[in-house]
């Protein structure tokens, strides 16, 4: 079982411009929304694999449940701890030439939830040892 750990999740809204033009509005030619950061990103390529997985890390409000709702339609198993304030981010990548990101920032992660996530590690490699390494 591999875990990965994803701080800072979010959706990424991938556009493609085929004539961007500053100061005018532009039309989108193409659009995807994702689940992104790079834990999930792993979790998502290691399900793909055949790895068996599970994707942990931080969400907050209804992005973050759009994220979890991605994640495991992705097929990708989860354990997110949910924060009770703030929002996942919303990362926007435009394809256009060279292409342009532009990231948010994201919730702020409290000293508490961190202490949380440790925990959930702990008992992680807890349940990795043998009986008589405990």
């Amino acid at each position: 079982m591999v875990y990965t750990v994803t701080l800072n999740a979010s959706l990424d809204y991938i556009i493609s411009v085929d004539d961007f033009r500053w100061g005018y509005t532009n039309r989108t030619a193409a659009e995807q929304i994702l689940p992104g950061g790079k834990g999930i990103n792993v979790s998502i390529v290691l399900h793909a694999l055949g790895v068996e997985n599970i994707a942990l890390g931080f969400i907050a409000g209804f992005i973050g449940e759009e994220i979890k709702r991605m994640v495991e339609q992705s097929g990708c198993r989860q354990d997110f701890i949910t924060l009770p304030d703030g929002l996942s981010r919303i990362n926007i990548k435009m394809k256009f030439r060279d292409g342009t990101e532009i990231n948010g920032q994201g919730p702020g992660i409290s000293l508490a939830a961190l202490e949380q996530l440790m925990e959930q590690l702990k008992q992680l490699v807890r349940s990795w040892r043998s009986p008589t390494q405990r």
